[in-house]
């Protein structure tokens, strides 16, 4: 219900909210309505998307031109490693965490991943070990991950048949992030704390507390500035703050208050040492984090897809970046270019009269639409297949309602008006 009243906030605004640092530019729904982007990676031209549940994929996406992007594979996941959490490449090699263990695919053809083998138990002494990210690589064949309540674990998979598996550290709760720092350290968000890793004896880990108001999120590393951006929200949801980190020191030396965009962090990526992106529950943010000592919002825009961006954003280039919810992945581009939603489409689609009494005529709907419709509450009144650009609404009470137009390639929201 949240969602949907959000959604209709933004389709019965006077206008779509008007994007001045950033525009939609490409709209795939990358999987069927039951299944749900779980992760993706880039790797030079290409992106890698994992999706879960009763439809599991590896999906390759060509992205040399982020506008145009196109699918060049997808691989349906094996009974034994759907639900993927996680993935992460190394060298010529992707790995992806699974339900039940772990998958690694060559990419010696970038374009199509070939599965060269699996995993089937993670074990921690007797017990199986759902394993849900990796931190990244140490010692090669060293891999630091994340196991439930497990802790952390270091695995050496030089022999794939015969894993070795060294649980080295526990933690409170169940760990929301992990970023690599450098060869020897990560910064890891356990749920309840966040915690800095030295990794030097893999085997041997040793942690140092970091004290983080909230139920910490998620982790970005500047490296440019030595810094690392901890989102923090409160175990009650009454606030939510972004920290920055000195590594050297383990200080804090800013902290902003986002508590009034109603957000909870899910990911972060950088654009360039000096602009931050968050990917949210509801939507994006940017802000500017040129002085360490002084972060602010620069822009803020509630999206109209289910769930925001809450799982993932990658930043491509100067140019563009990719962000992700649910079944949804979507192309921004840097700088102006309209309101952000209807780019795609322009004017192609058309509804008229609106206001309207009896009848709504839509032109320049694509064959496989689907329409819905939403009253002032967020109540889903009307959904159909665009099989005619005509509908009637003569049963409507009078009023205010959001139209979602959705096919395969774009979703556009308008207000409309029944009197």
């Amino acid at each position: 219900m949240k969602q949907l009243l959000l959604i209709l906030s933004l389709a019965i605004s006077t206008n779509l909210i008007a994007q001045t640092n950033f525009h939609q530019v490409k709209y795939i729904k990358a999987s069927t309505n039951d299944v749900a982007i779980k992760a993706f990676i880039k790797n030079g031209n290409y992106l890698y998307v994992a999706s879960n549940f009763s439809s599991s994929y590896l999906k390759t996406y060509n992205i040399q031109d982020p506008e145009t992007m196109y699918l060049t594979d997808s691989i349906k996941y094996l009974s034994t490693d759907r639900n993927i959490y996680d993935l992460f490449i190394d060298g010529n090699n992707l790995y992806a965490i699974g339900e039940k263990g772990l998958t690694i695919y060559s990419l010696s053809n970038p374009a199509k991943p070939t599965q060269t083998a699996f995993i089937t138990k993670v074990m921690d002494g007797t017990t199986e070990r759902i394993l849900k990210s990796w931190s990244g690589v140490k010692s090669g064949n060293i891999y630091l991950c994340e196991s439930g309540w497990a802790g952390l674990m270091s695995v050496n998979i030089s022999n794939t048949s015969q894993p070795i598996y060294n649980n080295i550290t526990t933690y409170s709760g169940v760990m929301t992030d992990i970023k690599l720092i450098n060869s020897s350290t990560a910064l890891l968000c356990d749920g309840y704390d966040a915690y800095k890793l030295n990794f030097a004896n893999p085997t041997n880990l040793t942690k140092t507390k970091i004290t983080i108001l909230g139920d910490p999120s998620a982790i970005c590393y500047n490296s440019t500035k030595n810094v690392a951006y901890i989102a923090s929200t409160s175990s009650s949801g009454s606030w939510t703050r972004l920290y920055v980190l000195d590594i050297n020191t383990n200080l804090k030396t800013d902290s902003i208050d986002l508590y009034s965009y109603d957000i909870d962090v899910k990911d972060m990526s950088l654009k360039n040492s000096d602009t931050l992106l968050l990917g949210t529950d509801n939507g994006l943010m940017i802000l500017k984090v040129s002085d360490i000592n002084n972060t602010s919002v620069v822009e803020y825009f509630d999206t109209p897809y289910y769930g925001g961006a809450e799982d993932g954003i990658i930043s491509i280039n100067n140019n563009y970046f990719i962000a992700s919810s649910y079944s949804d992945i979507v192309v921004y581009k840097w700088g102006p270019g309209g309101d952000g939603i209807n780019d795609i489409l322009g004017e192609a689609i058309t509804i008229f009269p609106n206001p309207a009494n009896n009848r709504l005529t839509i032109n320049g709907l694509d064959h496989n639409s689907t329409i819905s419709i939403y009253d002032i509450n967020g109540k889903l009144v009307y959904k159909s297949e665009a099989i005619t650009n005509q509908i009637d609404i003569s049963n409507f009470q009078n009023g205010i309602y959001a139209i979602k137009i959705e096919s395969e390639n774009h979703v556009i929201i308008k207000k409309i008006i029944k009197q």
